[in-house]
């Protein structure tokens, strides 16, 4: 992790193995996938070709891919912000035999084409990895260059990030650190590695917390984008902007992305009313990423902190009990609704347009998702528990849920 004040580092601490079953620190230099953190530089690139009139926020996606469904009303703003109806290809059941296999550009499109629209675009947003890798292309194709170099040209080489590259299969004599994973208190080499030529421009950069920084930074102080790129980028709904998030801290606000590739996840911003940026980036978790978040900030600003509690274990439920908790909720600080649903012994949660996950319960009011830092807490009455409202935690955020009907 590393904290940056106007655009001077002022701490940074590193920590953990970046490969299986040796000893090998982390070091400043140690380069981690970044996952969906790419989307910035995605939204970067885009809004210096709109800064270049060679594209607009209301260019049509049919320019480019009229085979899209609904490609003739879809604009690039709409793309940038998660509202073009698009459908997310990464949610479907079939990805995890897609991921690990080299994809053109060709084989990409082939799956694209078949896919079907969310929703009207401009009616609502659902996070859109394949809008990403979309918008990837349409950068390829207004300059005639790979993504590859034109992020090193634009972004890379201008902010001298020594450490920063688009990804390829992991090198550890290259000192990039392996996706890990934790089971009976042993690290061991997770068991997948995504084929970076699959999420291409919506989540294949590698980078370090330093190198995090400085791009983060130089967003901000006009090294990139225009001042009115940047109004347009932190233009936010439910949170999300034109290639930014805004999460709320206390009275803060804090603009930037998280990220989540195989085992490793990720999270940068900025926070413009202190000139602040921190980085965080982990090569594999085995307690709440979300927690870790929220505790550097805590002590950064002099609030009290208390220590996780890495006593915490997962226990069992009685398939009974657990019935209670099953339903659909939604919230208004967040642009998708959940189903919470009980198969064979254990709580399914499942958000519209996202792939199915299995959360744990580490109380009766508390369940997890340790892969994504995921946070469920339902809310206690008198020591009882709440099933109608529920608080989502995740990388530093905080989205509070009701249950849509009784059930």
């Amino acid at each position: 992790m590393a904290i940056s004040e106007n655009d001077e580092l002022i701490y940074e601490h590193y920590i953990g193995s970046k490969i299986s079953g040796k000893r090998s620190d982390i070091n400043a230099d140690t380069k981690f996938r970044i996952g969906s953190i790419t989307k910035v530089f995605t939204a970067v690139m885009i809004f210096q070709l709109i800064e270049e009139e060679k594209l607009s926020l209301d260019t049509k996606l049919g320019t480019y891919f009229p085979n899209i469904v609904n490609a003739d009303k879809i604009t690039v703003g709409q793309m940038l912000n998660h509202s073009s109806g698009i459908h997310n290809f990464t949610s479907d059941p079939n990805y995890p035999t897609l991921m690990e296999k080299k994809k053109s550009q060709k084989d990409l499109l082939k799956i694209f084409y078949a896919l079907p629209s969310d929703f009207e675009p401009g009616s609502s947003q659902n996070y859109s990895n394949t809008a990403y890798i979309l918008l990837g292309f349409i950068i390829e194709n207004e300059t005639g260059n790979p993504y590859n170099e034109e992020v090193k040209s634009r972004i890379i080489d201008p902010l001298d990030l020594k450490r920063t590259d688009y990804g390829g299969k992991i090198k550890t004599g290259n000192n990039e650190a392996q996706p890990l994973s934790s089971k009976d208190d042993q690290w061991k080499r997770f068991s997948k590695e995504t084929n970076m030529s699959v999420p291409r421009a919506a989540g294949s950069m590698v980078s370090t917390v330093r190198d995090l920084n400085e791009f983060i930074d130089g967003i901000f102080n006009g090294k990139l984008v225009s001042e009115a790129s940047l109004n347009i980028m932190k233009d936010t709904k439910n949170g999300i902007g034109h290639g930014l998030f805004v999460f709320p801290f206390n009275n803060k606000k804090a603009y930037g992305h998280n990220g989540g590739i195989d085992s490793f996840v990720s999270n940068t911003a900025h926070i413009p009313d202190d000139n602040m940026t921190f980085s965080i980036v982990a090569n594999g978790v085995n307690t709440n990423f979300n927690s870790v978040i929220l505790g550097v900030l805590q002590i950064y600003y002099g609030l009290p902190f208390s220590p996780p509690d890495f006593s915490e274990k997962i226990i069992s439920l009685d398939p009974k009990t657990l019935t209670n908790y099953e339903g659909d909720f939604s919230s208004e600080m967040f642009p998708l609704d959940i189903n919470i649903t009980l198969k064979k012994g254990a709580l399914i949660l499942f958000a519209t347009g996202q792939a199915a996950i299995e959360i744990s319960p580490i109380s009766k009011f508390k369940f997890k998702y340790e892969p994504a830092g995921l946070v469920i807490l339902f809310d206690e009455i008198d020591g009882n528990v709440n099933y109608d409202q529920l608080k989502m935690q995740q990388q530093g955020r905080e989205f509070i849920f009701e249950r849509k009907s009784e059930k």
